[in-house]
């Protein structure tokens, strides 16, 4: 009777720290699996706590971000032509319209002190926990705000954040 109804089990948790400036940050991943009918779900949670007294920005990049310093990642993200602009091009042009996100190119999210954002992956079938897990490590960015504000030289991103405290995602957009 339970089958056909919503099965949540707790798989998986683990905690780890986000390759970011000074460590300010913890991750936390869990995951539950769910039926509906006889299609079973997975849906992983990426939950970034920002343990620091500053906002923290995230991003997650398109390319692995391991071997690269604040720097690099800041300009990977926000000066790397992608198509036919750069993030920094819209940031510089201010339009002022609202922007839609889009992952890899314009999603930044800003989290406060003790705040915290959570990603969610859906999975069909077949539980992709350490390949979420894996993913993240390489691909998150987490970094003060100020240290990107100094190489942008602006005063604030606050038209280009995105509001909202988690995001979902098909596992399929992650792991492409």
């Amino acid at each position: 009777m339970i089958k056909r109804y919503l099965l949540y089990n707790l798989l998986f948790f683990v905690s780890f720290i986000a390759k970011g400036e000074e460590n300010c940050s913890r991750i936390e991943l869990s995951e539950i699996e769910y039926y509906v009918g006889d299609i079973k779900f997975f849906v992983t949670s990426v939950c970034i706590y920002n343990r620091s007294n500053n906002q923290l920005l995230l991003w997650l990049d398109d390319s692995s971000i391991l071997d690269l310093t604040v720097e690099q990642r800041i300009r990977n993200y926000f000066f790397k032509v992608k198509g036919d602009f750069s993030f920094s091009h819209i940031i510089y042009d201010n339009t002022g319209s609202k922007l839609h996100p889009v992952l890899f190119m314009n999603f930044i999210v800003r989290i406060e002190p003790n705040k915290f954002f959570t990603f969610k992956i859906l999975s069909k079938s077949t539980s992709a926990k350490e390949q979420i897990m894996k993913y993240f490590t390489e691909h998150l960015v987490c970094i003060k705000e100020c240290t990107v504000n100094k190489y942008l030289q602006v005063k604030t991103l606050e038209n280009y954040i995105f509001k909202e405290n988690s995001f979902i995602l098909l596992n399929e957009s992650l792991l492409r």
